[in-house]
């Protein structure tokens, strides 16, 4: 059986290798997202610096807490309390995140995909993080 420390280290790392596939998106040219976001049947891309800037901010948002994720990895009981804050966030934001997409009118593909994957992670590294350092972890 796999040992709830082990099983944080991997799920850090996974969410951290997850997120951290937002960065190219960060530099990516706009002709490229202006592809995707009508590929995925979103319409046309709204032009313009403020859809550009959130874009790409969001996709460093991402690539950030990856980064933190898998930082976090390399010592879970030294970084328990980040680890606490950083899984606390994830469960908010998803939540945030399904409203928002629910709110808006994004595809369900869409919806899905996001606040729902991140909320069971978050959960699941809260509870392996508040677990870390008991007799048998």
């Amino acid at each position: 059986m796999i040992s709830r420390t082990r099983a944080l280290i991997w799920l850090l790392r996974l969410f951290g290798g997850m997120t951290l596939l937002a960065l190219p998106f960060v530099f990516v040219p706009t002709g490229w997202m202006i592809t995707i976001h009508e590929r995925l049947s979103l319409g046309s891309f709204p032009q313009g610096p403020i859809t550009e800037y959130l874009a790409r901010s969001l996709s460093a948002f991402y690539a950030g807490w990856g980064a933190l994720a898998l930082l976090f990895s390399t010592d879970v009981k030294r970084f328990r309390p980040a680890i606490l804050l950083l899984a606390g966030a994830i469960v908010a934001f998803s939540l945030v995140v399904l409203w928002i997409d629910l709110k808006v009118g994004m595809p369900a593909s869409w919806t899905w995909s996001e606040g729902p994957v991140a909320l069971p992670i978050g959960v699941a590294m809260w509870w392996l993080a508040s677990r870390v350092g008991e007799p048998g972890t």
